[in-house]
């Protein structure tokens, strides 16, 4: 097994944990989400928020799903293949994707203090900022897989078939 292919299982392994603990927030958020909608019908801001919550959600959700699948397609394809562009450009594609929902969920998250009384608000808060610490890591491992492929690219251009 390549050190490529098991970057990638375990950079699936971590994705799987991150959609996991995605949609363990989404009921607990999901709980007040009928007096958001309330608050929303006379706030803008209250609006913005309900949706900004949804997307922020949505994003590290789809986000962690697509880093799994990516993960499995390169911790099973065989190391020895050329480099094609999926197997080039997704790895670049997924770090920059993962670093940018990171960021886009912390400029959203971080700001957010707990609220007494609202246990399961408080807990999708610290579930969200779980998810923004995996994506980060997900970016690093997906700039990893694109080094090592790069890598191989490289050390068997020269060499004759």
């Amino acid at each position: 097994m390549s050190l490529r292919s098991m970057t990638a299982g375990a950079l699936a392994l971590i994705s799987v944990y991150a959609a996991w603990v995605s949609i363990q927030s989404i009921p607990k958020l999901r709980k007040y989400e009928e007096k958001a909608q309330k608050a929303a019908e006379w706030s803008r801001t209250a609006e913005k928020r309900l949706w900004d919550t949804r997307y922020t959600v949505g994003a590290g959700l789809i986000t962690a799903s697509v880093s799994t699948l990516g993960a499995l397609y390169h911790a099973t394809s065989g190391a020895h293949q050329t480099a094609t562009s999926l197997q080039l450009g997704l790895p670049v594609i997924l770090a920059s994707a993962a670093f940018y929902v990171s960021a886009y969920m912390r400029s959203f998250w971080d700001p957010k203090a707990k609220i007494p009384a609202l246990s399961d608000y408080n807990e999708a808060i610290s579930e969200s900022k779980t998810v923004i610490a995996m994506l980060t890591w997900i970016g690093a491992g997906w700039t990893a897989i694109a080094g090592l492929k790069l890598g191989t690219m490289f050390s068997t251009e020269g060499s004759s078939p």
